[in-house]
């Protein structure tokens, strides 16, 4: 019984060090930096590239350079796979690969992963997190990423 009073101890105290860790991406949009192809009325390839500022909920900052490609089948659903290197105001570094399948092409929710971390975020390799991003008027879009800490 003790030794169960113990484990049950160890599991509250050890999720109670778990945080979330939240980014926020600010983009703003020019035409230029997007090559359209369309393959069929129902099929549309974007491919893009990005500039954007971030901030995280535990102070830090910086500027963040993307990459990549969206597919857009009409009255369907859109796919998107994107690469972003991000450094912050120490120079750290890290990049993230963004993924998202949905319905719509304006709001949605993904999936991201630190694929490579350096300086302060060495331990944020591997991590997994969920981001959701709005556009608005064809001049910018917010990502909001929430990872899960421990």
């Amino acid at each position: 019984m003790k030794n169960i009073l113990y484990l049950i101890i160890f599991f509250f105290t050890y999720n109670s060090f778990a945080s979330n860790y939240e980014v926020e991406f600010f983009f703003t949009v020019d035409d230029r930096d997007f090559d359209i192809m369309e393959f069929t009325d129902e099929i549309t390839l974007r491919q893009f590239k990005s500039n954007a500022n971030w901030k995280d909920n535990i102070g830090n900052y910086g500027v963040v350079e993307c990459m990549g490609n969206h597919t857009i089948f009409k009255s369907e659903r859109t796919l998107l796979k994107m690469y972003c290197k991000e450094i912050n105001k120490n120079n750290d570094n890290f990049v993230i690969m963004f993924e998202r399948d949905s319905e719509n092409i304006n709001v949605g929710v993904g999936k991201s992963t630190y694929i490579h971390a350096e300086g302060k975020y060495k331990n944020y390799k591997n991590t997994k997190c969920i981001y959701a991003v709005n556009l608005f008027e064809n001049k910018g879009s917010i990502i909001k990423q929430k990872c899960k800490r421990e």
